[in-house]
């Protein structure tokens, strides 16, 4: 399988050429970016895969009109009262096809479902060990036939409901480890998280249902054989353990998942002015390669400092500091994006990104054409982003007394009707 390694800072490949050729080489040898009045072009490489190449200005900046808004359509919460807006602490949420909020409360032990305009329509499962009781409530997840999949850590099974809040059924656990990633993929294949103590590896196993309607073992899901560069940590060292912090602002270089069988590698590494995202096969295939150029802004001075402060109430205590932090070692430029991508529910990909003015979101067309950054509303930059459909973004949010919310941000295509 293809490896990668780092030289000078950037990533290089081993006997991977002829399966991306040009796609590192081009990014090693230089990232000189296109005439900012061009378009995105599309070239065709020797082994079928598409590059699409972007520049600093996307689509919507030579058409404002086209600018996508991201508005606050919806927020479910509050901080008084015990109705079921009242949130102890919010884990999953999953959206029906019609619209329909099934909110995890993990503390009550419940989910509590709400309709498409907010109003509070049932409550699903309780506390116990019966058929639709959940000992301890997990992750929720809606399954490609629409069934509410709902896993209860403690008792180590899933209960499986309808859109009506009926329970249709149960489905022991397929796994020891409990409480990790689970979830569908779109070709009907149900991942989860395992870990090997003896090896003490993780990894994601699938499984599908066999003849009798169970889940059974289909192989184990990892993304394609490479060395990826690091991001870079900060190490505190206790008599008792060692907590590992990112350092602020770094550059960072991951696979995210698919929906499907495909990967996404997402490359902040690629150039000094340029980054690449490349879906690829399980078997290491590159089956297209973005690259949007951008212009790299400075982080002021005082930004940098600030973004230490969190990390100093690690020091005391620790025995080590590897290594020894300080403001010099805060990169100067912003980096392409955060550790954040998301793909809509129509193939849009949305990258999250820093910079001078907060927090924003490269967003892409399905086709890999940089649309550009939408308007977004205040807020967001605190919002954990939990899905995004075609018409809206679904995100859990807190307040200065830690109340928890589940709001839907809807996005606004002007044109669209």
């Amino acid at each position: 399988m293809p490896m990668c390694s780092m030289q000078y800072g950037y990533p290089t490949m081993r006997g991977f050429l002829t399966v991306i050729p040009a796609l590192w080489l081009g990014a090693c040898a230089g990232d000189a970016a296109p005439p900012a009045s061009a378009g995105p072009s599309f070239d065709t490489l020797a082994n079928g895969s598409v590059l699409v190449t972007n520049t600093a200005r996307g689509l919507w900046d030579a058409n404002p009109e086209e600018r996508w808004r991201v508005v606050e359509g919806l927020r479910i919460g509050t901080m008084s009262g015990d109705g079921p807006e009242s949130f102890g602490s919010v884990g999953s949420v999953v959206v029906t096809e019609a619209g329909s909020l099934w909110i995890v409360d993990r503390l009550a032990n419940e989910i509590r479902v709400f309709d498409a305009v907010g109003e509070f329509v049932r409550t699903v499962g309780r506390s116990g060990e019966g058929p639709g009781e959940f000992g301890s409530i997990g992750q929720a997840h809606r399954a490609p036939n629409g069934e509410i999949w709902v896993e209860d850590i403690q008792l180590g099974r899933f209960e499986i409901f309808d859109t009506t809040g009926t329970r249709i059924g149960g489905h022991r656990g397929v796994s020891m480890t409990r409480g990790g990633f689970s979830g569908w993929t779109e070709d009907g294949r149900f991942l989860l998280s395992e870990y090997d103590r003896d090896s003490e590896r993780s990894f994601t196993r699938a499984f599908r249902f066999n003849s009798e309607g169970l889940l059974s073992p289909a192989g184990v899901v990892e993304p394609p054989e490479m060395e990826l560069p690091e991001r870079q940590l900060i190490v505190f060292e206790y008599p008792n353990g060692r907590i590992d912090q990112f350092l602020p602002y770094a550059r960072s270089t991951w696979f995210a998942r698919g929906r499907g069988t495909d990967w996404w590698l997402v490359c902040g590494h690629c150039g000094e002015s340029s980054y690449d995202i490349i879906r690829m096969s399980t078997e290491g295939d590159t089956l297209l390669t973005i690259r949007r150029h951008y212009e790299p802004a400075a982080i002021p001075d005082s930004v940098r400092a600030a973004a230490l402060e969190p990390l100093e109430r690690y020091v005391e205590g620790a025995s080590r500091i590897t290594p020894r932090f300080s403001v010099d070692d805060v990169p100067r430029l912003y980096p392409p994006f955060e550790r954040g991508f998301r793909i809509s529910g129509d193939g849009t990909l949305w990258l999250r990104k820093s910079g001078p003015g907060g927090v924003a979101f490269d967003v892409f067309d399905r086709e890999g054409r940089y649309l550009g950054q939408p308007e977004l509303p205040p807020g967001v930059e605190g919002m954990w982003i939990r899905s995004i459909t075609d018409k809206a973004i679904y995100a859990t949010d807190d307040d200065e007394l830690d109340v928890d919310y589940v709001v839907r941000l809807d996005i606004v295509r002007p044109g669209s009707g």
